[in-house]
């Protein structure tokens, strides 16, 4: 109760009734002003309990909980999806205008007003949305079981039948009604029925530019969907893959209990008795979560003592770092050769720098009052904990009976055989103990098991916003070329070539594609950007990315466009004449 730079245990407290959250942090908002805490911009405050899960963050309580960021992420997602098929809505409403024009000319005359032709045309899209949505609540009950296994959740088919659920749904069923039907109601209705009737309406056309702006900003979305999905792969690739100051291969953990520790001396002789077996060593806390304690009374000759410096700790055996193939840059690792190794200590060069040991070798460091150590070696600076903190200052202290996991480097070959031997080795000294192993790489997997399913999840979104953008610039692409049969039969019987008549129709298609990217990109790049920062460690933004993107999404919407060209400009132009 008197040491206040210990930040190891959580705090739960149960407020008064009647006392809000809000006035009991207020009061003790400043309550370690006074204390001496390692850090002296600590404050305090205070979290419901049921917040804990999504909303961590208060000090180091932050372990097995959601992130909002991403749950955002993919409401965001969902959203620019849902707009993308209200967009192909618009489109198609506005450019198939001429067809409807004598149907709203003739409603005017016989007396229709303009809101009743809007309520007309919006109760049709909510109309077609409510069938979308019958078949996407089925599509999602039947899709659900592939949606557990993608985000690794348990939701069952009742979910749909929770009241908040259900107004969700109606939510989005009327949204998207209204904003796929918004535009075309507005348009449609608009039409004089004078100039519909003597057929010189222009009013499809005027709303050109609305569509071109509509496609670009589908694409925009459909590639920063791409290229964000690229990047998190890529940034995911890089974690796993960077080098992290020690060999993750080959390495097998197990749990230890009290019957193997007292007997850990005949397991680990039998175990190297294999020759498939490299190494067997003990440790405190394993390099996915790599320091068993940690604090500031860590003191030495030359230090600021007006100055806290918090040092992470950890136990390990003899040959710990051996095992790990951690190489050591200055000095020597424990060694049972030296019998004043138990006060010994070994540091990681970050520590060094923080000590300011040029030679650190022999150095004396005391721990609070009564603990001295002296300094043997300098290991090279290794990720004991994941890729999202960066290497803080390390000190290894030999205790192996406070070690809890041990440590196994196995041959590359005869994985299975060697398994098996392990595990009858471990039944002779553990009893009824299961023998619970796991790989260090699935333990390092594990920790990135977050970002994997952001990925798994945005690759799914990619998918669709660019399969559901390129069914917009079909029908439109289709329709488009529908309109323009008359203009392609004349150009055809004046000697314009097949390719000419295709070039001619994707020409306009392409540069929307290409504006697409060049808005999505920077937009993407910032908001990307910004996600990287929370990584001390990440991979730099290659530009072939976006390059790749681009050409990518051009490639496919050209590919899209092309086929309804192809078919416009093959047809016969006799056909194509008498079109009218």
């Amino acid at each position: 109760m008197d040491y206040w730079k210990n930040s190891h245990f959580t705090t739960y407290v149960q407020l008064a009734d009647k006392v809000s959250m809000e006035v009991a942090n207020k009061k003790i908002y400043n309550f370690l002003d006074a204390k001496p805490t390692l850090e002296d911009w600590e404050k305090l405050s205070l979290q419901p309990l049921f917040k804990i899960h999504l909303g961590s963050g208060i000090g180091y309580d932050s372990f097995g909980t959601g992130n909002t960021k991403y749950i955002v992420i993919f409401l965001a997602a969902a959203l620019f999806i849902l707009l993308i098929a209200c967009i192909n809505f618009m489109n198609l409403s506005t450019a198939r205008s001429l067809l409807r024009s004598k149907e709203v000319g003739l409603r005017k005359v016989v007396g229709a007003f303009r809101g009743q032709l809007i309520r007309q045309f919006l109760g049709e899209a909510i109309f077609q949305s409510l069938i979308a949505m019958i078949l996407a609540v089925g599509l999602g009950i039947l899709l659900l079981p592939v949606f557990n296994q993608l985000a690794r959740k348990s939701f069952s088919a009742h979910l749909f039948l929770r009241p908040d659920i259900i107004f969700g749904i109606v939510a989005i069923l009327l949204f998207t009604g209204f904003i796929a039907g918004f535009y075309p109601a507005f348009v449609l209705s608009g039409f004089r029925p004078v100039s519909v009737l003597k057929g010189t309406s222009r009013t499809a056309g005027g709303g050109a530019f609305f569509r071109k702006a509509l496609v670009v900003f589908q694409f925009s979305v459909a590639v920063t969907l791409t290229v964000g999905s690229l990047v998190i792969y890529s940034q995911i690739h890089f974690m796993r893959n960077k080098d992290l100051g020690y060999d993750k291969e080959n390495l097998v953990t197990l749990n230890l209990n009290s019957a193997v520790q007292q007997n850990y001396e005949a397991l680990r002789n039998e175990l190297l008795g294999n020759a498939n077996i490299l190494d067997v060593t003990r440790v405190a806390s394993l390099p996915t979560f790599g320091f068993w304690f940690s604090n500031s009374r860590w003191n030495w000759e030359g230090k600021d003592p007006d100055k806290d410096i918090l040092f992470r700790a950890n136990f390990v055996d003899y040959d710990y770092l051996e095992a790990l193939k951690a190489p050591i840059v200055i000095g020597r690792n424990f060694s049972k050769d030296y019998g004043a190794d138990a006060t010994g200590i070994i540091i990681n060069e970050t520590s060094q720098k923080v000590m300011g040991f040029e030679d650190p070798i022999g150095k004396r460091v005391t721990l609070g009052e009564e603990n001295v150590f002296n300094i043997i070696g300098v290991v090279k600076d290794f990720h004991y904990v994941s890729l999202r903190t960066e290497i803080e200052p390390m000190i290894l202290l030999l205790d192996p009976e406070r070690c809890s996991s041990i440590v196994v480097r196995i041959h590359s070959g005869n994985t299975p055989e060697t398994l098996k031997f392990m595990g009858g080795a471990w039944k002779k000294y553990a009893g009824d103990f299961e023998f619970d192993y796991r790989f260090m790489d699935e333990r390092l997997d594990s920790l990135y098991r977050g970002e994997q399913q952001v990925g798994r999840i945005i690759n799914v979104f990619t998918i669709l916003s660019v399969f559901i953008s390129c069914l917009g610039l079909f029908g439109l692409a289709s329709f488009m070329a529908l309109r323009r049969t008359k203009e392609i039969g004349i150009r055809k019987v004046l000697g314009a070539s097949i390719s000419g008549v295709v070039v001619l129709l994707t020409k306009e298609f392409s540069k929307w594609v290409i504006v697409a990217n060049l808005i999505a990109w920077p937009l993407s790049y910032f908001a990307l950007n910004r996600w990287l920062q929370e990584f001390p460690y990440r991979m730099d933004i290659n530009p072939w990315i976006f390059l790749g993107t681009g050409l990518t999404t051009f490639v496919i919407a050209i590919l899209t466009v092309s086929y309804q060209s192809l078919r416009a400009a093959l047809s016969n132009p006799a056909d194509s004449l008498r079109y009218e």
